[in-house]
């Protein structure tokens, strides 16, 4: 589910779009972060994505302080 894939037909008729990289991009960016993507797939349910930081308390609350501060300032 991780591994990046490329569409067979590069034309620029095909009806689907995308380079297959989003997961594999957001993969990285959370493990550049020390955190992790977890997948748990039902078939014919749907899938649950969970992603996990190894954040403390404090930094969570500075992380939020920052994101109402920079809204306050747009």
């Amino acid at each position: 589910m991780f591994k990046p894939f490329s569409q067979i037909d590069a034309s620029l008729t095909r009806k689907q779009g995308g380079t297959g990289l989003g997961l594999v991009i957001n993969l990285k960016f959370y493990q550049m972060m020390g955190g992790n993507i977890y997948i748990q797939n039902d078939l014919g349910k749907g899938c649950i994505c969970t992603v996990k930081f190894p954040l403390q308390v404090e930094q969570i609350v500075d992380l939020i302080d920052d994101i109402l501060e920079a809204s306050v300032n747009d």
